[in-house]
């Protein structure tokens, strides 16, 4: 993992640099139907087009985050925060988390709390 990112933390959680090795998880996660279904995705991502958004995730200007327990590198899900200064002049927030025993947890909530700290 790089060390040359500044470590974002909450209370429950922190937020990582999403690197190469979180893609299998994150294609687990995005191929959920339920994460599916939130997150707009209509068709099963299939490995080119996970590997594809990983690569413009790595070159963008955005903040993409995966969600980890502190103390710990597990991929609870992802936090993004993307379209800065898009159409009306602010930026979009997206998250997931891939275990159902996660959703209503508050860890979502502390995610959100830290990046937007």
């Amino acid at each position: 993992m790089a060390t040359d990112n500044p470590i974002v933390r909450g209370a429950k959680v922190w937020l990582r640099r999403f690197e190469k090795e979180d893609v299998p998880a994150y294609k687990r996660g995005v191929n959920d139907a339920y994460v599916a279904h939130w997150a707009g995705y209509v068709h099963p991502q299939n490995d080119v087009m996970v590997e594809g958004f990983f690569d413009r995730r790595a070159s963008g200007d955005e903040y993409f985050f995966v969600i980890s327990p502190l103390g710990e590198t597990e991929f609870l899900g992802t936090i993004w925060l993307w379209n800065l200064g898009g159409r009306l002049g602010g930026a979009e927030l997206s998250m997931f988390l891939v275990a159902e025993e996660n959703r209503g947890s508050g860890i979502g909530t502390d995610a959100i709390h830290a990046l937007l700290d």
